[in-house]
């Protein structure tokens, strides 16, 4: 019998904060992409940017969230619209291609 000793398998620590090359990588954008998402939740230790994996995933969630609510569209009426001192109905800025002019 030989004195072979084998590898333990050890699971690696779960991390609990990335930063942002590796977020990057995690979300699937550059590193220059996620550094103009001012969005995304972020901790500042020291210099270093980190991104708290729970609160990111928390923040994606919700984006995905209110992207897949139903969207209400407005319907093109012959009101008047009016802004301020400017009105000229809908169906007029419409069909003529005018704009709005001062009363």
């Amino acid at each position: 019998m030989s004195n072979v000793l084998l590898p333990l398998a050890v699971e690696p620590i779960p991390r609990l904060a990335l930063r942002r090359p590796e977020m990057a990588e995690a979300l699937g954008v550059s590193d220059r992409t996620l550094s103009g998402w001012d969005a995304v939740p972020t901790v500042r230790i020291g210099g270093c940017v980190m991104y708290p994996v729970e609160q990111v995933r928390e923040w994606l969630a919700d984006e995905a969230e209110k992207q897949s609510a139903p969207k209400q569209k407005r319907s093109p009426t012959s009101e008047p619209v009016t802004v301020s001192h400017l009105s000229l109905s809908r169906e007029t800025c419409l069909a003529t291609g005018r704009r709005a002019t001062k009363d």
